[in-house]
């Protein structure tokens, strides 16, 4: 309270605090947004990622537990009590029996669940990769597609002044009966359509703004975007064949969880073929009697049992659980086998895609833009020195935007051609980007499951 009066003591003070607070908070807000501070805003404490990492660890914890023997059983019993008087001293038969009983399992059927578990964690930690691979691509994409729209919006209102200058000159070449009404009510028109294409651009930018603000808040998704899109360098070359790009997909998250798929399936047939062994179990028992014969303590009796399975009658059960567990195995070769095939055509379309974007993009960047430059310039000229009509003029002009906004088009392609093809082969930095964000978690020493 006292520090209070103090302040309002002091007015000066406490504007020039609001102020700096407020330059301060414009200051934040005005600094452009980066791909790369997307990327960590959206990969930052993601639910879906970490809770795949989670439950990779609830495995790692749950195949301590697969591993170990089930826990004994504890019995007691009264035996042979007497109904006429529940004397336990009256008949030597009269028993209080403590039993223990442990039950062990068939073969390695403990050792096969354990590392049946362990591939689950790794399971759920390819999952966590492959989905935070996920999250990265779909923020480039939704932030490339922003990064177009503002730039279509710039090149637009950059060229609304030229539209609004060519109305006018409609106009005063109309008014000292150069030019026909026709022209001048053609300039109102494309500048209203350039209005109209404005608001539509606007539209765009806001859904765009609505996918980024998914991943990264809507404060951070308002923010202006860095000047560039990423320049990534291309990691394939045109001539990498199919089988080629089958070998560098092997590593990627989606393969490995296949892979980790057939493995657990060749555990399954591993512990169906367990089925052939007997489950075995031991009990020790321990009789106290009270009773007296002939004037002497009867003994105490000691028993012992082993019980085991008889697995005679195979060929319904046992063989049936096994063929059953061997085909299940390549089932899952088989989907991982699609799956890689799938992955390398895909990256042998995108590359080509790629290549002839950036063959695209350096035709319109050294030749098509220039020239529908001049070409516009000089419809004007034309017109001007009443050579050319001025519809000449305006397709020239919406031509040479048009060329502008398709050349934007195609660098944005490029750029989300690109990021698919580090999604299917991760790059060494958004793999180290992973493993730096995974939370720091006790884990169980990995590499026993095969």
């Amino acid at each position: 309270m006292r520090g209070y009066l103090s302040t309002m003591k002091h007015p000066n003070i406490l504007c020039m605090s609001v102020l700096l607070v407020l330059s301060a908070s414009v200051e934040l807000e005005a600094q452009p947004l980066s791909l790369k501070e997307a990327e960590q805003l959206a990969t930052m404490e993601e639910p879906g990622y970490l809770s795949k990492v989670r439950l990779s660890e609830a495995y790692r914890q749950q195949a301590i537990a697969l591993g170990e023997l089930p826990d004994p059983k504890m019995s007691i019993a009264l035996l042979n009590v007497p109904t006429d008087s529940f004397d336990l001293d009256q008949e030597p038969m009269n028993q209080l029996k403590f039993g223990l009983r442990q039950a062990i399992p068939r073969g390695d059927t403990l050792r096969i669940k354990k590392e049946t578990a362990l591939i689950e964690a790794e399971t759920m930690d390819s999952n966590a990769e492959l989905r935070y691979l996920s999250v990265i691509l779909q923020i480039r994409f939704a932030w490339i597609d922003l990064f177009y729209w503002l730039s279509v919006e710039k090149l637009v209102q950059d060229d609304k002044p030229l539209f609004e200058q060519l109305r006018g000159t409609t106009g005063a070449y109309y008014r000292v009966g150069r030019k026909d009404l026709q022209d001048v009510i053609r300039s109102e028109l494309e500048l209203q359509r350039l209005t109209d294409r404005l608001i539509f651009i606007a539209d765009r930018i806001e859904e765009r703004r609505a996918d980024l603000s998914r991943w990264i808040g809507t404060e951070a998704a308002n923010r202006p975007l860095s000047g560039t899109l990423p320049s990534w360098p291309m990691p394939l070359q045109s001539t990498n064949t199919v089988e080629q790009l089958a070998q560098l997909i092997l590593s990627h998250p989606d393969i490995e969880r296949l892979q980790l798929g057939v493995d657990k399936a060749t555990k399954d047939v591993e512990l169906t073929q367990q089925l052939y062994k007997p489950n075995w179990g031991v009990e020790l028992g321990y009789s106290f009697r009270q009773a007296e014969r002939a004037g002497s303590t009867v003994p105490d009796l000691l028993s012992a049992a082993v019980t085991f399975d008889l697995p005679l009658f195979t060929a319904k059960r046992q063989d049936q659980l096994v063929a059953a567990a061997q085909i299940r195995q390549i089932a899952k070769q088989d989907e991982k086998l699609e799956r890689i095939r799938k992955l390398a055509a895909e990256l042998s379309g995108l590359t080509t895609t790629w290549w002839r974007l950036k063959e695209r993009e350096e035709l319109h960047r050294n030749l098509i833009l220039p020239q529908s430059k001049d070409q516009a310039a000089i419809a004007l000229l034309a017109y001007e020195a009443d050579t050319s009509d001025f519809a000449e003029v305006m397709r020239a002009r919406i031509t040479d935007l048009e060329t502008r906004i398709n050349y934007e088009k195609i660098v944005s392609n490029a750029a989300k051609t690109l990021a698919r093809i580090r999604f299917v082969i991760p790059p060494s930095d958004d793999i180290n980007q992973i493993r730096q964000s995974r939370p720091n978690k006790s884990r169980q020493t990995e590499g026993q499951t095969r």
